[in-house]
């Protein structure tokens, strides 16, 4: 009985700093002053876009670009989230990712796009890219050792290029036509996101974006959600499982692009966070 003291002694110890260990690597997930995070995310993607002719008022075709010109729906990419605070209750978070994609179809309809017409059967390039940057200002009405709520004010800028390429009814074949839009949407948003310790070093994560407006030459709605499980295996280090969706819905009214952009990409994500 007596050899077994010191082992039970020390089974306690280590028990007890562990206890320690995981009770600072929670308050460090709740109060951490610098944060970046670095995901694989592999999103499933559906889009489609119109671009109607400039002049007159002759509509264009909606065109799916997966379905109708062999856009791939799966893909993987980088994602980039770095975050700061100011005082306690205030919080700055930026977010960078790029979904690039692009596709080759013989189409099997009549596809208006701008003053281009492609005919049936016409071998169509096609390419399909978005950048998206994500800035918020947050203020955080709940803070508490275990447990984080506020609102946010942001910037949800959305750089849009989509590129159509093949041969023109009325062309000979060898006489390809680009066609090519590439705009910026810099969408102001509000959200609210929210932080809950489930154990010591387990973390619940959300939050979510919405915008619905009409501005100036452009017109629609946005929502940007995700939500995602933390382990920080160490006070400065953590990984995480978690989802994101992401939904355009833009109507364009300007000079060099009159149509629409319906958008969303969601998806899991796996990442890896260090915060300071």
């Amino acid at each position: 009985m007596s050899r077994s003291t010191p082992a039970r002694y020390a089974l306690q110890l280590a028990l007890g700093a562990g206890l320690a260990w995981c009770g600072n690597a929670a308050a460090e997930n709740v109060a951490d002053r610098y944060w970046m995070q670095v995901d694989a995310f592999f999103p499933r993607a559906e889009s489609s876009a119109q671009a109607d002719l400039l002049v007159g008022d002759v509509p264009g075709t909606e065109i799916d670009f997966e379905r109708d010109l062999g856009l791939p729906r799966d893909s993987s990419l980088p994602y980039l989230r770095l975050g700061a605070r100011a005082g306690e209750a205030w919080r700055f978070e930026f977010e960078y990712y790029a979904l690039r994609r692009s596709g080759r179809r013989s189409i099997d309809k009549e596809i208006r796009w701008d003053d281009s017409v492609y005919p049936v059967s016409a071998v169509l390039d096609s390419r399909f890219d978005s950048d998206v940057y994500r800035a918020t200002v947050g203020y955080s009405f709940l803070l508490q050792p275990n447990a984080e709520f506020g609102a946010s004010l942001g910037v949800h800028a959305t750089r849009f290029n989509i590129e159509l390429a093949g041969a023109v009814s009325g062309s000979i074949v060898e006489a390809v036509h680009v066609e090519q839009q590439e705009e910026m949407f810099p969408l102001p948003t509000l959200g609210v996101y929210g932080i809950f310790a489930l154990a010591p070093d387990w973390l619940l994560r959300g939050r979510a974006d919405y915008l619905t407006l009409s501005i100036d030459d452009y017109s629609g709605s946005l929502i940007n959600a995700s939500a995602s499980l933390n382990w920080r295996f160490s006070p400065r280090f953590g990984i995480g499982l978690g989802y994101r969706y992401v939904h355009y819905d833009i109507r364009v009214e300007r000079q060099l692009w009159r149509g629409s952009v319906n958008y969303r990409f969601f998806g899991p994500t796996l990442y890896l966070e260090a915060a300071f």
